[in-house]
């Protein structure tokens, strides 16, 4: 009898080595995960800062070329005057 508990806690404890590290490499694995997660996250993060610069560069191009169209017909204005 004592030889079968002897055995028995081999098995538990093989057992319960096996679970725990059945759940720690669940646990790397989400962990990995996530970092991938995140890494993509910063990624769409920073490519919509470079539009939104882009943006408003492209925005700021367009206001000048008015500012200097609305210049120019008031200058022609003062000319043919």
């Amino acid at each position: 009898m004592a030889h079968f508990n002897v055995c028995s806690n081999k098995y538990y404890l093989a057992l319960f080595s096996f679970v725990y590290l059945v759940k720690l490499q669940f646990f790397i694995f989400s962990m990995k995960t996530a970092s991938k997660e995140l890494q993509k996250l910063r990624s769409m993060a920073e490519k919509s800062l470079n539009k939104t610069a882009e943006l408003q560069q492209v925005l700021a191009q367009i206001e000048a070329t008015l500012s200097r169209a609305e210049f120019q017909k008031v200058i022609e204005k003062q000319n043919t005057k």
